[in-house]
C-alpha cells in the first residue's frame, strides 16, 4: 500500500480532494476536488463535509 493510500484509510487525507469526483448521489451532483459533502456509509445518507 502506498503512503497516500494508507493516509487515506487513516483519515489523514481527503481522496475526494487528491483525485475529484464526478458521481450523482441521492439527487446532488458531486464533483470536482472541492465537494462539500461525503457519503456516509454506515448511515446511508450525504453529510456536509
Amino acid at each position: 500500500m502506498t503512503e497516500t493510500g494508507r493516509a487515506v484509510l487513516d483519515g489523514e487525507a481527503d481522496w475526494i480532494k487528491l483525485n475529484g469526483i464526478d458521481r450523482w448521489l441521492e439527487g446532488v451532483h458531486l464533483h470536482g476536488a472541492e465537494s462539500r459533502w461525503r457519503w456516509d456509509e454506515e448511515n446511508r445518507r450525504l453529510l456536509r463535509a
